[in-house]
């Protein structure tokens, strides 16, 4: 074998290589993108115990538009979530451990008992708040929320 084919088969071993990198190397802005959702002009409540997360929302005839409560979990996992006693219209949101919503159940109304809700995926905490409300503060399924800020306030 001759020189010639040595370097044309080099050449498109680079070219191969050179073009996987501009394929897999570029990144799809919507997906690394991370918006960030803020809790710092609500009132949050939080529901750290067992008696605390079993009572919830239930009972409240009203829920101010800026008012949410967060659940919070020791473990991470796949907490199921119903609207027995409830009277409000409610968004659910699923956050993981590192602050990332994952999932949105959006104006859950009293009326879907006793379907459970779930999240897509095990998370740490859930922030239950007015029906709509997320979509009007803009939170999205892959934007951030700074929950240790929303505890340590509390």
């Amino acid at each position: 074998m001759n020189l010639s084919y040595w370097l044309l088969l080099a050449a498109v071993g680079l070219a191969v290589v050179g073009a996987s990198f501009l394929v897999l190397g570029r990144a799809n802005p919507e997906a690394v993108t991370v918006e960030s959702a803020s809790l710092s002009d609500m009132q949050i409540e939080i529901a750290d115990t067992n008696a605390a997360r079993v009572q919830g929302l239930s009972g409240r005839s009203a829920l101010a538009d800026d008012y949410g409560m967060l659940f919070v979990f020791e473990d991470v996992g796949r907490y199921g979530f119903w609207m027995k006693d409830m009277y409000l219209v409610i968004d659910i949101i699923w956050i993981k451990d590192n602050g990332e919503i994952v999932g949105i159940e959006r104006e859950v109304s009293p009326e879907t008992y006793p379907t459970v809700f779930y999240p897509p995926e095990p998370v740490r905490y859930v922030l239950e708040i007015a029906g709509g409300s997320a979509e009007r503060r803009g939170f999205l399924v892959g934007a951030r929320i700074n929950v240790g800020a929303a505890i340590e306030k509390n």
